[in-house]
């Protein structure tokens, strides 16, 4: 396969070629497909060492393997989020002369697949592997990165202003509507008034009608972003209720009408990953409790508070 030595240096938010000396010696050696494992492998455990743009690349490859095979360096580019100039970058790093020769050893991997008769292009055991090492990666790397700057500072004034609400009302919109019953559940287990508000099927003037500036919204709002969420956020607003958004990115329609927003990373995946919402929700339960903790007033001793009555003298019994 194109190795890749783990020391390779970081200079200036770009990646050193400095890849040591295991690196394909022939051009037959750099195209047999059976070293798409390998890269794919070499790819789950080193990415998080990358820098950001080469790791969104690795990541998009990764995930999206026939697509190396099938789509224009530019789609990928796009698809990845990053310049053409990254992806070109990427296929040097992992030690082809270009991309078109990293394109080239997918193209003959999902060519020999087809060959072979199978109607899904299958992963070796040592991709499969890789594949479960990737996908815990991203949860573990996002669920650390609601820990990170600048969602310390978010999570903070959420849960703020979540703990001193009078209620909390978790809106949510299907799959979405999962993860806000559990954070209510959690809210209630807690000792807080909470409830959930199905934004496809309640009326937002009818369930809303009570809602004021003592109540809390924490609104579950990922893409596609529904028109139902966005409305509910939009009236709480104008009644004063202070709003808590979790989005998957900045660009959210419903930032114009949230206090506190946090932001967690949009999956590669083709579906939607609940994962980094309920990593969000239980990072603010946890934050709540600790400020309710921290709010009550702390018990001591009625007993000892209490004046003590004066002692009285003894008298001396007269002779």
């Amino acid at each position: 396969m194109p190795g890749v030595s783990a020391s390779y240096a970081v200079i200036s938010g770009n990646v050193a070629k400095r890849i040591d000396s295991d690196r394909l010696e022939s051009s037959e050696h750099r195209h047999d497909p059976g070293h798409v494992g390998q890269i794919l492998k070499k790819l789950a455990a080193e990415l998080e060492l990358l820098p950001g743009q080469l790791r969104a690349a690795a990541r998009f490859v990764l995930a999206n393997p026939k697509d190396v095979a099938l789509k224009t360096m530019r789609e990928q580019a796009g698809l990845a989020g990053v310049s053409h100039s990254t992806m070109v970058r990427f296929a040097e790093w992992l030690g082809f002369g270009g991309y078109t020769e990293l394109k080239a050893v997918f193209a003959d991997w999902l060519r020999q697949n087809a060959d072979n008769g199978s109607e899904q292009v299958s992963f070796s055991s040592e991709l499969t592997s890789a594949d479960v090492e990737n996908a815990a990666d991203w949860l573990r790397w996002e669920v650390a990165r609601l820990g990170a700057q600048p969602n310390i500072e978010r999570n903070l004034l959420a849960a703020e202003l979540l703990a001193g609400a009078r209620r909390v009302i978790s809106v949510g919109i299907g799959p979405q509507l999962a993860v806000a019953n559990h954070f209510t559940e959690v809210l209630r287990s807690l000792g807080h008034t909470a409830f959930v508000f199905d934004a496809a099927q309640q009326s937002v003037t009818h369930g809303l009608k009570d809602i004021g500036p003592r109540d809390a919204i924490l609104a579950i709002s990922m893409e596609p972003f529904t028109k139902q969420t966005l409305a509910v956020a939009r009236y709480a607003r104008r009644r004063g209720a202070q709003i808590v958004a979790i989005v998957d990115c900045l660009q959210s329609p419903i930032e114009q009408y949230a206090q506190a927003i946090i932001v967690t990373a949009q999956s590669e995946s083709r579906f939607q990953s609940m994962a980094p919402i309920i990593a969000s929700v239980e990072i603010l339960a946890a934050l709540v409790e600790q400020s309710t903790i921290s709010s009550q007033p702390k018990e001591y001793d009625v007993a000892r508070s209490l004046p003590s009555e004066p002692r009285r003298s003894r008298s001396v019994p007269s002779t």
